[in-house]
């Protein structure tokens, strides 16, 4: 039953590593790196993750500013990244090419860069690559065998209750790890529940919750 499911989400919650993001002092405050993000890149580095996917339960909420900021972090530590803009992705326009051709490579795109952070939008190419999952998840592991970070900005992960935005699905399911990005003063347990499970559903690792804006009120979301 849909309750039963809301409860097994909310479950897998409670052993879901939390990272609190006050947007004062991450988000264009006078830190731009805050310890919070910090702390999310050890994490991420202790468990061996290179591709790592940021992702929100809808637009607006912060999910491209922390994969900037997780991207500059990486580069404060001495560790070449690609941050991958797949937030727009339509796979309307994808190629009937098949899954093992991979028309271009990200590693190849990121050298073109001189600041060791390179920016790619996937939205440009989206003609050229295959739909599925496997070509995409391809492609970020042959960059981040080259030893670069890469941070996938992905799409929003619904699309209405219990529904999946395809971008997500796809390039979520590519990533080796996706950290969800909620509003803690807008986002209800109804609807985190609903993205954990659309994440299990598809088989997409989700490595964490990331609150911003965890001070405002008005939520019982980590009650």
């Amino acid at each position: 039953s849909s309750s039963a499911i809301a409860r097994h989400s909310m479950r897998t919650l409670r052993r879901t590593w939390i990272f609190m993001i006050d947007s004062s002092s991450s988000f264009g405050g006078n830190r731009p790196w805050s310890r919070s993000v910090t702390r999310l890149v050890s994490f991420a580095e202790k468990n061996g993750k290179h591709v790592i996917g940021i992702a929100g339960q809808k637009t607006g909420i912060g999910v491209s500013m922390l994969s900037m900021d997780l991207a500059r972090t990486y580069i404060e530590f001495g560790k070449p990244a690609l941050l991958v803009d797949a937030s727009h992705l339509d796979l309307d326009r994808s190629s009937i090419a098949d899954e093992r051709d991979i028309p271009f490579d990200l590693y190849n795109m990121s050298q073109k860069s001189n600041t060791g952070l390179a920016t790619i939008d996937l939205a440009e190419f989206a003609h050229l690559l295959p739909s599925g999952r496997q070509a995409y998840k391809r492609m970020f592991a042959e960059a981040a065998k080259h030893g670069v970070q890469v941070i996938v900005d992905l799409p929003p992960v619904s699309s209405g209750p219990g529904m999946a935005t395809p971008g997500f699905m796809v390039a979520g399911a590519a990533c080796e790890t996706v950290y969800l990005v909620c509003l803690t003063g807008d986002v209800s347990k109804a609807e985190l529940s609903d993205c954990i499970e659309i994440c299990k559903i598809n088989r997409i690792a989700l490595g964490g919750i990331i609150p911003n804006d965890w001070k405002l009120m008005g939520s019982g979301l980590l009650s």
